[in-house]
């Protein structure tokens, strides 16, 4: 937690910063989950509980495996780095907790496997966030079209960015015509899910 001054630590609530670690969030919106690179997957419940910066998580993997359960304190320091601190809880301790008033977020989470050494997940939400697809990670692929913009056909964009130590480290562009349907070897859309003109 060196990066994190004493004192930013203490006035968010960490007067022992020793006992918290940083995190540094990279989360971007996608247009869907790449269903061909999931290696594993699980359901996520997260109790964000009122008036408190405490969330009460229960992850259950998608096929079998162990419920993982567990109580998280987090303040953000900024944008990209926030403490954090966890604990895990027994079944008992969870039901007795999960009875405390709060905001429920339901999901599943996708994970990608191991993508410039650190795991990438992509996450589903479900509910009033039904729609809502974020990735984890430090490479991230943004994929667009570029429609009314005077040329004979759309652009099919696709931005490669690359983050480390919480900033943009590289950032490459692919740019090219958006194919017609004669000329999809796949039959599909190079973007969305019909084609245009």
């Amino acid at each position: 937690m060196s990066d994190v001054d004493p004192a930013t630590a203490a006035a968010l609530g960490w007067p022992k910063p020793k006992y918290a670690w940083v995190e540094r969030e990279r989360r971007w919106l996608c247009h869907h989950v790449p269903a061909d690179r999931i290696v594993r997957s699980e359901t996520i419940v997260d109790l964000y509980v009122t008036g408190t910066q405490l969330r009460l998580r229960e992850a259950t993997p998608i096929g079998g495996g162990e419920t993982m359960r567990r109580l998280g304190r987090k303040a953000d320091v900024s944008a990209s780095t926030r403490l954090l601190t966890s604990i895990y809880l027994a079944p008992e301790e969870f039901r007795l907790l999960s009875h405390l008033p709060g905001t429920v977020l339901r999901k599943t989470r996708h994970y990608l496997g191991n993508f410039g050494g650190g795991e990438l997940s992509v996450d589903r939400f479900e509910g009033a966030l039904s729609g809502l697809i974020m990735a984890e990670g430090d490479f991230v692929i943004v994929h667009g079209r570029f429609s009314g913009i005077g040329l004979p056909r759309n652009w099919i964009a696709a931005d490669i960015v690359r983050i480390a130590d919480g900033v943009l480290a590289e950032h490459w562009d692919v740019l090219q015509d958006e194919a017609a349907r004669a000329e999809s070897k796949s039959g599909l859309p190079m973007f969305g899910d019909s084609f245009t003109g």
